[in-house]
């Protein structure tokens, strides 16, 4: 005689055996909450503050702490602004040709004669050194860029 197989009751088979009227209602998928309609920012509206235009010229002269720049086309700067001085910049790298500007110090306005800006250098920015000599960022002639910090 063989004895009587076990029969194993599986819930999960129950729910593919079982017909529509006999299986467990399934419950409707989660819906989405309706967005909230947002209120308009509470934050300033006033637009943000523009940059100070960069000013244009060429360097003239360097003593000390001291340097002379002409602007010939821009609005001058009023005494005790302070800024950034940029140098321009040409390297041939191979058939390339590489150009922009480089901070070369931050600078404090101290004295306007005409179209002649006098600066006082407050901190080198760029000090580069060149087969062991130290680059000269501050040769009369070389066109130079003046960035005033936001009055």
């Amino acid at each position: 005689m063989v004895p009587a197989a076990e029969t194993v009751h599986a819930p999960a088979l129950d729910a593919l055996s079982a017909t529509p009227e006999t299986r467990a209602p399934e419950s409707p998928p989660p819906t989405a909450a309706p967005a909230e309609p947002t209120a308009p920012s509470t934050a300033s509206t006033a637009a943000p503050a523009q940059p100070a235009p960069a000013l244009d010229g060429t360097l003239k002269a360097k003593a000390g702490a001291r340097v002379t720049v002409e602007l010939p086309d821009a609005e001058l700067p009023s005494v005790g602004q302070k800024g950034t001085l940029l140098r321009r910049f040409t390297q041939d790298l191979g058939i390339l040709k590489a150009t922009g500007w480089l901070a070369i110090a931050d600078v404090s306005v101290v004295e306007v004669r005409g179209r002649q800006v006098v600066l006082t250098v407050d901190a080198e920015t760029s000090e580069m050194n060149v087969n062991g000599r130290k680059v000269n960022h501050f040769q009369p002639g070389q066109p130079i860029r003046l960035e005033l910090a936001a009055r």
